[in-house]
């Protein structure tokens, strides 16, 4: 964990040197004057309703827990996770969840299937938005597809075999998935997916002109990033280079999408922050008071 911790670091301070040596600091500063109040605060309103659409997908998965408290455990685990090196933000979520009286199975199995869902619905983005590019006829035989795959997924409990923690996975599916959950877990992953993004287009189109479909595959690249066993302090450094290298693939110049990236970064940062901090104070006094 020390090794991941120091890698980390590393790449964040190798981004900002890097970062300072393309771009003055005075023209970031000047491009962000450049956002208006409206962008700004649609773009918050974007990330807000994201963030509810990621609780009510928690609160199915995890019906012990309310709504509210669904929202607080994923709020601060998205900014601890965005904020501390070497993916151990990650473990928040295990905390905060045992001190709701969640069972530390159901919030592993939950919390792997909500990551395969996030993938999922990245997936589904990208291939729909090719595909009304490319060819707009196969949109919706894909969305049907897409909706039969979703449906079969619980049914997958039956070939797993009944060895080892493979039983762990069987059972889970069994007794806490079904056909139309497993629709609705998709569908509301494909919703905060693109709300997110929406998010990041509005703070970073007006100023910098990348068009929807390249920040849609540059955001791709950011969040794919997000998985990785190892990022940087604050993610700076290997979101952005998720970021930028889809932009320099389709000729976007380096200057353009270093600051679209570590724009784009860290509004996502702020955003998180705005809703963790108050977040973790509220569990931390909530949980305090339980008996």
């Amino acid at each position: 964990m020390r090794l991941k911790t120091v890698l980390g670091l590393f790449l964040t301070l190798l981004f900002l040197i890097l970062f300072l040596i393309v771009v003055p600091l005075e023209e970031i500063v000047l491009d962000l004057s450049r956002i208006s109040v409206l962008d700004a605060t649609m773009s918050l309103v974007l990330y807000t309703l994201s963030q509810v659409v990621r609780a009510v997908r928690w609160r199915l998965l995890i019906g012990s827990v309310s709504l509210r408290d669904c929202f607080l455990i994923s709020s601060a685990n998205v900014f601890l996770n965005n904020l501390l090196p070497a993916r151990t933000g990650e473990l928040s979520w295990f905390y905060y969840t045992r001190k709701a009286g969640v069972s530390l199975g159901l919030s592993v199995w939950s919390f792997l299937i909500v990551r395969i869902y996030d993938l999922g619905g990245m997936a589904c983005v990208l291939m729909l938005s090719f595909l009304y590019l490319k060819a707009p006829w196969l949109v919706i035989p894909a969305c049907v597809l897409v909706l039969l795959l979703a449906l079969s997924v619980p049914e997958l409990h039956r070939l797993i075999p009944r060895k080892g923690r493979m039983v762990e996975v069987r059972t889970f599916l069994k007794e806490n998935m079904s056909g139309g959950l497993s629709a609705v877990v998709l569908m509301l992953s494909v919703i905060t997916f693109v709300l997110k993004f929406l998010s990041i287009y509005l703070v970073t189109s007006g100023v910098w002109g990348v068009d929807p479909v390249r920040s849609l595959v540059a955001f791709t690249g950011g969040e794919l990033t997000t998985v990785l066993p190892v990022h940087g302090f604050g993610g700076y450094g290997t979101y952005e280079a998720g970021f930028l290298i889809p932009l320099k693939m389709t000729g976007v110049d380096l200057e353009t999408a270093l600051k679209a990236g570590f724009t784009a970064h860290s509004f996502l940062l702020f955003a998180s922050a705005i809703f963790g901090l108050p977040s973790m104070l509220f569990l931390h006094t909530l949980y305090r008071r339980s008996p």
